[in-house]
């Protein structure tokens, strides 16, 4: 059994995906306030009758040993990518994410993988469009695990505007500064 969102999650993968066709909210980019929740653990999949469900997600061992940098791990791809790598097998992932405002999803995602997996995380709250806070992330990466052997930069950010004109210089350099990297 895996911890998470398992509670939470319907059988009926089309049931699922209608649920959340019907749900109104705002993307924030913090998945805690995401309802229903992301799903990170399972994958759609048929049962032995050929009904859609979830069915947790089994590692192979392809990435035994590994040590994986993720930026933007926090919630979202970023988690998922977190979640499945240390489902594979990876020994150690320092999970990047952007601020305080982001603690609860960080913590919620290294103590799910912790939970399920031999992984230890390592979480860093920096924002990646410094390269003084790059070379810091790295640093402690590898004061913590030694080596790296995987680096995901999945970390970006976008900012929704209606009109061209809206746009902010400060907002499309942070998008660049954070994107570009």
């Amino acid at each position: 059994m895996t911890l998470g969102f398992d509670e939470d999650l319907p059988n009926d993968v089309y049931h699922y995906n209608e649920m959340r066709k019907n749900m109104n909210w705002q993307k924030s980019g913090i998945a805690s306030l995401l309802k229903p929740a992301p799903v990170t653990q399972h994958l759609p999949s048929f049962d032995a009758n050929g009904k859609p469900c979830f069915k947790a997600y089994r590692g192979s061992g392809k990435l035994d040993g590994k040590y994986a940098l993720i930026t933007g791990a926090d919630s979202g791809i970023g988690r998922s990518i977190a979640t499945l790598y240390a489902l594979e097998g990876v020994a150690g992932i320092t999970i990047v994410y952007r601020d305080e405002r982001e603690d609860e999803d960080a913590t919620y995602t290294k103590n799910t993988i912790e939970a399920q997996t031999k992984c230890k995380v390592h979480l860093i709250a920096r924002d990646i469009g410094y390269e003084k806070n790059c070379q810091e992330i790295l640093d402690a990466h590898m004061r913590m695990f030694g080596r790296l052997d995987i680096l995901v930069n999945n970390a970006a950010e976008q900012h929704k505007v209606m009109r061209v004109e809206d746009l902010v210089c400060d907002t499309v350099e942070r998008t660049f500064r954070t994107n570009g990297k």
